[in-house]
């Protein structure tokens, strides 16, 4: 089950464009556990450093230097790290031609009617956002 925590750990790790807009503003205390949050940590200095996101690897390395971690501890990091794969790119891309098809379909129908064609949207919008980010098998 993916968690919010997961997926934004996920797209930090994987998604430079989402890394640079939220990473300023997401906090150590949004993650309650603490494997989680130690990968946070190393992925808000990586970039602060080297001013670019980290890989998986580079992930592993700067974790396996940290001094207050014990075996089990770090290899619990590890897998975890190893679980923050990004969504397939032409699943992504299929679905967002799928929805842009049913935007264009939905303009061509409400456009006389502006107040319903953005109510529509918004619903796409907000659909899409819930099944990325999983939060109803979160929920449940």
């Amino acid at each position: 089950m993916e968690t919010i925590e997961k997926t934004t750990l996920t797209q930090l790790l994987n998604n430079e464009d989402y890394a640079r807009k939220v990473l300023p503003f997401i906090k150590e205390s949004y993650f309650d556990v603490r494997e989680e949050r130690i990968i946070f940590e190393e992925i808000s200095k990586f970039t602060e450093k080297y001013k670019k996101i980290p890989t998986q690897v580079s992930l592993e390395i700067e974790v396996g230097e940290r001094k207050d971690l014990n075996e089990t501890e770090h290899n619990k990091i590890v897998e975890i790290i190893k679980t923050l794969n990004p969504v397939e790119v032409d699943v992504f891309q299929s679905l967002m031609e799928r929805i842009r098809r049913e935007l264009l379909m939905q303009f061509q129908i409400f456009s006389r009617m502006p107040w319903v064609f953005l109510l529509m949207i918004v619903s796409v919008m907000i659909i899409f956002w819930i099944q990325t980010t999983g939060i109803l098998t979160t929920i449940r």
